[in-house]
């Protein structure tokens, strides 16, 4: 199989995590998409876009979304849709809790 011997790149789908919720490690509501080499996340709270380059940096170091908008849109627009297409909740602001 090309697969095995490493002679044929393997397309994967888009993977995206919707996570609408606060957790004790910090983690804010937000949501995520890996499309290819790229990977979105969106943190709703602080209205912030983040785009790195898997491929280059797997670290996530070097936030690439100031640098490549048309990219940052293109796979905002996946997301959008995804989560459109599977109902996804998103937080609302708690009118006694401003």
């Amino acid at each position: 199989s090309p697969l095995l011997h490493g002679t044929k790149e393997f397309e994967r789908e888009d993977i995206f995590w919707h996570y609408p919720h606060y957790h004790s490690s910090g983690w804010t509501p937000g949501a995520a998409i890996r499309s290819g080499k790229w990977k979105l996340i969106e943190f709703y709270e602080l209205n912030k876009t983040e785009l790195y380059d898997l491929e280059n940096d797997p670290g996530e170091n070097n936030d690439l979304a100031e640098v490549y908008p048309e990219k940052v849109k293109e796979i905002h627009e996946k997301l959008s849709l995804l989560q459109k297409n599977t109902g996804a909740l998103f937080p609302t602001r708690n009118p006694n809790n401003q």
